[in-house]
């Protein structure tokens, strides 16, 4: 009875024992993250997210290139499979702890063992840093320093130019007050230049063809360049015979002109008379070709002399064409019209008789 109680005893303290060993590590998620260092950070610090601790710093061991800090965290929390790990420092003086960053909203998750690499991690600044960077500050800004030699220079080259510095100034003011009322001008330009790219590169084919036949073209000129040459010097040798024979026929060229204008002008007083002739002569050649009748061997035509029938009106026209009077037309006519009271009529004459011994033997055109 006494070895059962023993034993049973025995079993329960391993399985309290294994319970305490394994139940944390079965709640808690083992990560690493390396660091390229890691100041005043210690076992026990705590592991955030978003400011709210989820675990713990279990080890930091120092590596040659990098610090190792072994964690763990809550598996409750899920941590993105690309997370990172940042050392926060709150204050010069205070702790440290890890924050990993972003937070889980979907996706991988971080496995059991994963390490952070040292791109996935960041440092905080140290004091020594923050020492030697205000140190060097406070160098440059010193008598010896960068800025000194600055204002040492600006005060060699800016002594006695105080008026063209004005001047300078003043100029870039007017050139930034030019620049400002004309904006709208400088966007519209802008704009136009965009839709004239946009034009270029709607017609990338074309311009790429007209390239391909530019090329072509001083190609072919290339080749035929002593062909080429050839012609021009034929073409000045000409240019120069026709300079000089202008230049001796100076006056023939100018008279001959002036009379071509003279011409012309005369043509353009006279283009009412000319429309007129251009227009009434094919009827009029047409019809005097039409006078001869082939079938008869005549001709079917008899004249015309109007005015005849009325040798008043006829012989007052032509006095009032001379600048005569009305008084002068009647003392004309009143002796030959005054005794018979009567105008002077003239009839048709008669249709002549064709003899077809007399006709030549005409054909259209003019043949015979």
């Amino acid at each position: 009875m006494t070895v059962r109680r023993t034993l049973a005893a025995c079993c329960a303290i391993l399985l309290v024992c294994g319970l305490v060993v394994v139940w944390p590590h079965g709640q808690r998620l083992a990560v690493t993250a390396d660091f390229e260092r890691a100041v005043n950070l210690h076992a026990g610090d705590e592991v955030r997210v978003l400011g709210v601790p989820v675990g713990s710093v279990t080890e930091v061991s120092a590596q040659p290139d990098r610090v190792t800090v072994r964690m763990e965290v809550d598996r409750k929390q899920s941590i993105p499979a690309g997370a990172q790990a940042v050392i926060v420092a709150p204050s010069l003086v205070s702790g440290r702890y890890v924050a990993l960053t972003p937070v889980y909203t979907g996706g991988p998750v971080l496995a059991e063992g994963a390490v952070i690499p040292r791109e996935r991690t960041r440092v905080p600044i140290d004091w020594d840093q923050l020492q030697g960077s205000i140190t060097q500050l406070t160098d440059a800004l010193g008598s010896t320093g960068s800025a000194s030699r600055a204002v040492d220079v600006a005060h060699a080259n800016l002594t006695g130019q105080g008026r063209q510095l004005h001047d300078t100034m003043a100029q870039l003011a007017a050139a930034a007050d030019t620049l400002a009322n004309s904006r709208g001008d400088l966007f519209g330009t802008v704009r136009n230049l965009q839709v004239f790219v946009e034009a270029l590169n709607s017609g990338d084919a074309q311009i790429r063809e007209f390239g391909n036949q530019f090329s072509a073209a001083a190609t072919f000129l290339n080749a035929h360049r002593e062909q080429l040459g050839g012609t021009l010097a034929k073409v000045a040798a000409t240019l120069g015979t026709l300079r000089q024979f202008l230049a001796d026929h100076q006056n023939q060229l100018t008279a001959n002109a002036r009379s071509l204008t003279e011409l012309t002008g005369q043509l353009a007083a006279d283009r009412d008379q000319l429309a007129e002739v251009l227009h009434t002569g094919p009827v009029a050649l047409s019809n005097l070709y039409n006078i001869y009748d082939p079938q008869r061997l005549g001709f079917r035509a008899r004249p015309m002399l109007v005015g005849l029938q009325n040798v008043a009106g006829l012989v007052c026209t032509a006095l009032y064409a001379l600048g005569g009077t009305q008084q002068q037309c009647r003392d004309v006519l009143e002796p030959l019209l005054g005794p018979l009271n009567l105008p002077i009529k003239l009839n048709f004459l008669p249709q002549p008789a064709a003899r077809p011994s007399t006709l030549p033997g005409l054909l259209l055109g003019g043949g015979r």
